[in-house]
């Protein structure tokens, strides 16, 4: 009774919990020893503090009941004499019927545990399920989110299609009438955008057919650092990778290209210094991207970034999120980590099977 009720109103509390099963069980072990003792099979109620104890505690403290329960028999069996009020009370012992008690307090004691490593192990899985299901809606809602954001991007794409060729074809009149004119901001901005609409459409009949490319590290790289003085110029980064790295292949489509030039240009945003360093290297098959810049502080949302959207006056991080999707989708992981004023933005990729391009 004591167990239910703390249960009830307080299940939170771990101490309170295992006190009042240890008050509970002391009491049925008293109530048992007089109503017959080991000879009583009531006392196999006690296995049922073992099942709730493994079910509303943790492991230490459930072990602390299972062992307060074997106890209890184990103590009744022993003091059987003292417990003996009179030889006509029936707590007196034979030696036949010694051994009887001897052989159910070990049954009760190889239930118990057996009770107890079962419950823990089926609690376990259903921990383990629960975490997955867990994973399963957060990758769910992700999945719907970049949906769309994709959607949007897509028609955003199609309606800014007209106007920027109208807009490159006014940019090359005005260049005809006035020739000796500054028009280079101008030029330079409408590449960019010609170059994000055509790697848009590209991406996008890549991912629509489902095709994919064989790319070396050098031809991953050099994409991507190209990618990177079309789009954000000013990002600097110091490359590092050896020759045999650069003779590595992977298998991918056009979307990890701009993914990884994110997290790059992401690295370079949050950077006070506006320098980063990117290392490329390869260990048992994968390729790794450790792209280190310095930063300042680290937000309490950061802990979340890649992973979901965020509210935040610096942004939603969207661009996490997708670039996280997409190395993902990939067969790769992605890992922010942050230490004394430096953050590194960890990738690793799985090489293709045959993965040297002599």
């Amino acid at each position: 009774m004591l167990t239910l009720l703390a249960t009830i109103y307080g299940r939170e509390n771990t101490l309170l919990l295992v006190l009042v099963m240890l008050i509970d069980i002391s009491i049925a072990n008293v109530v048992i020893a007089f109503t017959g003792g080991i000879s009583n099979p009531f006392s196999t109620i006690l296995l049922l503090f073992v099942v709730v104890a493994v079910l509303l505690l943790n492991w230490l403290p459930a072990l602390i009941i299972l062992v307060a329960s074997i106890s209890g028999q184990i103590a009744q069996l022993w003091g059987h004499q003292w417990l003996s009020v009179a030889d006509h009370s029936g707590h007196a012992m034979g030696p036949e019927f010694t051994a009887h008690a001897q052989g159910m307090v070990i049954s009760f004691v190889i239930a118990a545990m057996i009770i107890w490593v079962s419950s823990l192990w089926l609690k376990q899985r259903w921990q383990r399920s629960q975490q997955v299901a867990q994973a399963l809606r957060e990758r769910q809602l992700r999945d719907e989110q970049l949906l769309t954001i994709g959607s949007a991007a897509a028609q955003l794409a199609h309606d800014l299609a007209t106007p920027i060729q109208t807009m490159q074809l006014l940019h090359e009149e005005l260049i005809e009438q006035a020739p000796y004119a500054d028009w280079q901001t101008l030029d330079t901005e409408l590449t960019k955008i010609g170059h994000s609409l055509a790697q848009w459409r590209q991406t996008a009949d890549d991912v629509r057919s489902g095709r994919r490319h064989r790319l070396s590290v050098e031809q991953l790289s050099q994409q991507i650092r190209q990618l990177l003085r079309v789009v954000s110029p000013q990002t600097l980064a110091q490359w590092q990778l050896d020759n045999a790295t650069l003779k590595q292949s992977l298998v991918c489509d056009r979307t990890l290209i701009p993914a990884i030039a994110n997290l790059i240009i992401n690295a370079h945003e949050a950077s006070p210094e506006r320098e980063i360093d990117v290392k490329i290297t390869t260990k048992n098959n994968f390729l790794y991207w450790h792209i280190t810049n310095q930063t300042q502080h680290v937000d309490s949302l950061a802990n979340n970034l890649g992973f979901s959207l965020q509210k935040s006056d610096k942004g939603s991080g969207a661009g996490a999120v997708i670039s996280h999707a997409t190395i993902e989708r990939h067969h790769g992981q992605v890992s922010w980590n942050w230490h004394n004023g430096i953050a590194i933005t960890k990738i690793r990729l799985p090489l293709s099977p045959a993965n040297n391009i002599g």
